[in-house]
């Protein structure tokens, strides 16, 4: 982990600004990147919400079907029961 940490920035650093090669330059580059990386991450945590929040209501609505079911073969069992008993 420390070493893709280390190489990534050292790459960062050899390509920021590559024009001027500046220090504000590298500066400006990397808040920049660090702006889009922040974005991203922002764009990927809130598909990811979304993502969750759908499986949830899949899931809530599948667990109320089930229980309908259940409830309609409780009723039928019981019906068939009472038929059987007179």
């Amino acid at each position: 982990m420390n070493k893709l940490f280390i190489t990534s920035m050292s790459a960062l650093a050899l390509s920021a600004c590559a024009g001027t090669g500046t220090w504000q330059g590298v500066k400006q580059d990397t808040a920049r990147n660090l702006d889009k990386t922040q974005a991203a991450a922002e764009r990927a945590a809130e598909q990811t919400g979304n993502a969750v929040e759908k499986g949830w209501d899949k899931t809530k609505e599948a667990v109320k079907k089930g229980g309908n079911a259940v409830g309609r073969g409780i009723s039928h069992l019981g019906e068939k029961i009472e038929n059987a008993t007179e």
